[in-house]
């Protein structure tokens, strides 16, 4: 199938797969998280988020699964000097899934999976050409919820940036994310 012909069928799949996730429940809370970019994104981001979590969750074993939506937006630095020193901002949104034990007193970890759509101000940034400014943004998390009802959060997230190949080139952006958050 040509080059072409695969981009309204990615779309059309992404919406379908969007609009298939549960609906939301209620506000969830706010979110401030700093990265710092891997040896290939010499970078760093701040970005200023609002879930909402989903009216659907799972339990079996001790374990309970639930989602939420993301919505964030944000600030990248190059650490670079001259014409490689510059700032992107993002747009972004995900649905996140939620994975922690049911039973737990006090610091109760969790896990979260996504993978998000970014809008970013700039196909360049950093000296490098990201060919898009539409990117895609799965992410691996891992934290603790703690503090009264347990309504802080702390976590680290890997969270990987790319144009999904949608087009060339595509270099790519590691993070390395911490977040604070708090549920409403």
């Amino acid at each position: 199938m040509p080059r072409l012909r695969k981009r309204p069928v990615r779309a059309i799949a992404a919406l379908s797969f969007m609009l298939s996730l549960p609906p939301v429940q209620a506000a969830g809370g706010l979110s401030v998280a700093y990265g710092e970019g891997t040896n290939k994104t010499d970078a760093s981001l701040r970005r200023i988020g609002l879930w909402w979590d989903w009216a659907w969750s799972r339990s079996a074993g001790g374990t309970m699964v639930n989602g939420y939506w993301e919505f964030d937006i944000g600030r990248w630095e190059s650490d670079g000097v001259g014409p490689n020193q510059d700032e992107v901002l993002e747009v972004g949104f995900a649905p996140v899934l939620r994975f922690r034990r049911t039973a737990s007193n006090g610091l109760r970890p969790f896990l979260d999976l996504g993978v998000g759509i970014q809008w970013l101000s700039d196909t360049e940034f950093g000296g490098k050409d990201i060919s898009t400014s539409i990117q895609f943004s799965p992410r691996l998390g891992v934290g603790l919820e703690f503090g009264p009802q347990r309504r802080f959060e702390l976590g680290y997230r890997l969270l990987h940036v790319s144009n999904a190949s949608i087009a060339t080139p595509n270099p790519g952006l590691d993070f390395h994310v911490l977040r604070l958050a708090y549920r409403f």
